[in-house]
């Protein structure tokens, strides 16, 4: 993410417009296509302020999902009652996400952003991992409440176990990493017996 650095205050306008112009680009031609020469001339910046701002693509397009500026929220499972249910809703709507090249394109960006930049990790995580990691915990504790699910189940174990599914495929692009079979095997897992 941008370091606060000392000198002239960064025009919030000039930022806004970048920003706004990111998310044109990513819309019209997708993550690979997009350049900060074609932002910096969209946004009528120069190239340079991007960098200033932004030390490379991929922190400018994590700056843009957690300002908000990309319709790329996070897919947060909902408990309805039904834990298995609602994981495997879950399971193929993240599945289905990450199959769309562009959303792939995106989420590998944020990886990238966040396995370089300490501050942009510390956000993403504050603000995509960690809800998503608290709505499958919600989930399975409900499970475990209405005896779905084991009393005793580890659940943030389980939760790592998913979301370490979930890095995998975003990571590696893997066929299978988030086939039914993962989710059914943490399920056998998480049942009571």
């Amino acid at each position: 993410m941008a370091d606060r650095r000392p000198g002239r205050p960064r025009s919030i306008d000039a930022m806004r417009s970048a920003l706004e112009a990111t998310e044109r680009i990513l819309d019209e031609v997708g993550y690979d296509a997009l350049t900060m020469t074609a932002v910096a001339a969209r946004a009528g910046v120069g190239k340079q302020t991007l960098y200033r701002w932004w030390p490379s693509k991929h922190a400018l397009v994590a700056e843009c999902v957690l300002a908000g500026a990309l319709p790329v929220a996070a897919i947060l499972p909902v408990s309805t009652g039904h834990a298995a249910d609602d994981l495997r809703q879950w399971w193929r709507s993240t599945r289905a996400a990450l199959d769309d090249d562009r959303h792939r394109a995106v989420f590998r960006a944020l990886s990238t952003a966040a396995l370089s930049e300490p501050d942009a990790a510390e956000r993403l995580d504050r603000q995509l991992g960690g809800p998503i990691e608290q709505a499958l915990a919600a989930v399975l504790a409900d499970g475990a409440a209405s005896g779905e699910l084991r009393a005793e189940l580890d659940i943030a174990a389980t939760v790592r176990l998913l979301m370490g599914a979930l890095v995998l495929a975003l990571v590696t692009g893997r066929d299978g990493a988030l086939d039914d079979a993962v989710l059914d095997t943490v399920l056998d897992g998480a049942r009571v017996r």
